[in-house]
């Protein structure tokens, strides 16, 4: 709890330089904004590698696949890094161009999770041709 007050107060107040930098010179406003975006996922990173230590541990407990796993670890980080990067396009003026980066997101996660629906799918004729 306290390394997320950590984090909001860094938000706040970064959020706060940024809107005066913003009044004088967009560039850098958006610069000190990235800036700022990449020390707050920084900052999560400690947070991030205790949740793996724990997911890792839960897998090999629950005798989980680990390769299903990985896949939906991959997609959770390329939901976050694609709306990240779409949320700072769109702060900059770029709406378009956001839209766009959430769409390869989208794309990228269609890509990853292909092998798991061919193995659903392969399962469900399975199944089927059995009865």
């Amino acid at each position: 709890m306290n390394e997320l007050m950590k984090i909001l107060g860094i938000g706040l107040a970064g959020g706060a330089v940024v809107m005066a930098v913003r009044k004088y010179n967009s560039i850098y406003g958006m610069l000190t904004a990235l800036a700022l975006g990449a020390f707050i996922l920084v900052s999560l990173c400690g947070t991030i590698e205790d949740i793996l230590g724990e997911l890792s541990g839960i897998i090999e407990t629950g005798g989980l696949n680990k390769e299903y796993i990985g896949v939906v670890l991959k997609v959770i980080g390329i939901a976050y890094l694609s709306q990240f990067g779409a949320e700072m396009l769109r702060d900059s003026g770029e709406g378009a161009i956001a839209a766009k980066c959430e769409l390869a997101g989208k794309i990228f996660i269609l890509y990853l999770t292909m092998p798991v629906v061919a193995d659903f799918l392969k399962l469900c004729i399975t199944i089927t041709e059995g009865i």
